[in-house]
């Protein structure tokens, strides 16, 4: 019996050293998590905002917090405030300012995050542009609406997954630009 269990530990234990070690996301987080982030981020504070014409300070968004551990060597552009999730904290970032609202994120699948924010908004109204002709391994979509109130959002969605010519880093990357303008 205790030669069956060691055998056993044992193929896990090959197992595990066979499969190719994946790198590590910052503060504990999960490629779901970091996902999860990026969609509240876009679809439940930036675009809100846009479309009502407010900030994130106007907003009382409980679920987006001010960014109290970005780092230094990355503050937000002049004029921006820095914000995050609640959850993707630490690797989602958010910069609102006068220019709209920008979502930065890493470590999230690429496809099937961007398909969900692509899905909520067509619900909402927006129409997904062409997309034009892109590298491999990398993403864009763009959409459009105008509200009820005559604001044109725009939201432009690109990303690059692992290993795509020209990304020098480890880990997928994804961002979000929405922008407004008044009637």
């Amino acid at each position: 019996m205790n030669h069956r269990i060691w055998l056993s530990a044992s193929a896990l234990l090959l197992g595990a050293c066979a499969t190719e070690p994946r790198p590590q996301l910052a503060y504990g987080l999960s490629p779901g998590d970091v996902s999860n982030g990026f969609i509240m981020s876009v679809l439940e504070a930036c675009v809100v905002a846009a479309e009502r014409g407010v900030t994130l300070d106007q907003m009382g968004n409980y679920r987006i917090l001010r960014d109290t551990i970005r780092s230094t060597a990355r503050p937000p552009k002049p004029g921006y405030t820095a914000w995050a999730p609640g959850l993707g904290q630490g690797i989602v970032e958010i910069e609102d300012g006068p220019g709209g609202c920008d979502v930065a994120a890493h470590g999230a699948p690429v496809g099937a995050t961007f398909d969900i924010v692509v899905s909520a908004l067509r619900a909402r109204g927006y129409a997904l542009q062409p997309a034009q002709a892109s590298q491999p391994k990398f993403v864009t979509h763009e959409l459009t609406t105008k509200t009820a109130n005559g604001r044109s959002v725009r939201v432009v969605l690109t990303g690059n997954e692992p290993g795509a010519a020209g990304a020098s880093s480890q880990f997928s990357g994804l961002s979000a630009a929405i922008t407004s303008t008044s009637p």
